[in-house]
């Protein structure tokens, strides 16, 4: 029952991909609890996210906005995948994939530069996308 509410928590979604991705988020966050130096390197190639407002989704808390920079799908409003660590100072966020710079948060009542279909067509998967999916 609990996995259709929340899918992700079914274990037949667990790909050696994801398994990666968790293990890379897992020694971030050792790094991050001794020495969080290491992030000025990794933002030096990390998108940026820019005219942000924040998601709530049954996977997570997440970021929307315009995303520059980014290694797989370039340029362009995207959702993020979930968030589970952000600058005090407000310069950047980890996610469960990686890294980002953030630029200028949106007003969270302006999400006029959102195209709607972007927010009405997530769907809660792991993974970055922008509007229209894959």
């Amino acid at each position: 029952m609990l996995i259709k509410t929340f899918p992700f928590l079914d274990h037949r979604r667990v790909t050696p991909d994801f398994a990666a991705r968790l293990q890379m988020l897992a020694d971030d966050c050792a790094r991050l609890a001794h020495d969080a130096s290491f992030v000025a390197a990794r933002l030096r190639t990390s998108p940026m996210i820019d005219r942000y407002v924040p998601l709530t989704t049954p996977v997570g808390l997440h970021l929307v906005g315009q995303v520059s920079g980014h290694p797989l799908r370039g340029a362009g409003v995207m959702i993020t995948s979930p968030l589970w660590f952000a600058d005090p100072d407000g310069m950047w966020i980890r996610t469960l994939s990686r890294f980002y710079a953030l630029g200028r948060p949106a007003d969270p009542r302006d999400r006029d530069h959102i195209p709607t279909s972007v927010l009405r067509t997530f769907d809660g998967r792991d993974d970055d996308w922008p509007e229209g999916g894959d």
